[in-house]
């Protein structure tokens, strides 16, 4: 049984996040640790120096741009983050068996299908346009095979302002707690307003 899933080169690419954007706004910690090291250096030259001022400065400003990173980030939500909220909210909404909160999170038209290099049992996956079609499948299959599932990993990219990728790994138990497996699934968003809905979501890779 295929475990490990595809390599990293068969997955879907995403676009690139800009780098700037990527250390100010989702992923602070080693901007902000940076300068807090920096700061600390800063103020023990000031300690050792008879002339401490310009020293101290340095380390006063240093903690202050640390501490702006940091509420910064805390502040500010990027469309790619916002992205893999609404994948957490899809994945589970599927997995729950929820087939009200998986309708009020996809588009019309959207569409559910293989991806054209699926592996593993993704092959398997029908394609689906129409919604009683995911009722009728997360009442036949989903319902009584998963229990539980859980988000293993979460990509995002930005194809432009209103459209978005995002690929995503998840693992799934059935209701007495044994393994069912892993699966890749990429979903591409179109942002409808203030919201942002799934308007193709494609299977990758399933276990199998």
């Amino acid at each position: 049984m295929q475990i490990l899933g595809p390599d990293e080169g068969s997955l879907p690419a995403l676009p690139k996040t800009p780098l700037l954007e990527h250390w100010l706004f989702e992923s602070p910690t080693l901007l902000t640790g940076l300068l807090v090291v920096l700061g600390v250096v800063a103020l023990i030259a000031a300690l050792r120096r008879k002339k401490k001022l310009a020293p101290l400065i340095g380390a006063v400003v240093l903690f202050v741009l640390a501490a702006g990173v940091y509420v910064t980030a805390g502040l500010v939500t990027t469309d790619r983050e916002v992205l893999m909220g609404r994948t957490a909210e899809l994945v589970g909404a599927v997995a729950e068996g929820n087939a009200d909160g998986v309708r009020a999170i996809l588009a019309e038209p959207f569409r559910i299908n293989p991806s054209d290099n699926a592996s593993g049992n993704a092959r398997r996956v029908p394609r689906i346009t129409d919604f009683e079609q995911i009722r009728t499948a997360i009442e036949k299959w989903i319902n009584p095979l998963i229990g539980s599932h859980q988000i293993l990993e979460t990509r995002a990219g930005m194809e432009g302002p209103s459209i978005g990728r995002t690929l995503v790994r998840v693992r799934v138990r059935m209701p007495d707690g044994g393994l069912l497996g892993h699966s890749w699934w990429e979903i591409e968003w179109r942002r409808s307003g203030d919201t942002w809905l799934a308007t193709r979501i494609e299977a990758v890779w399933i276990q199998g």
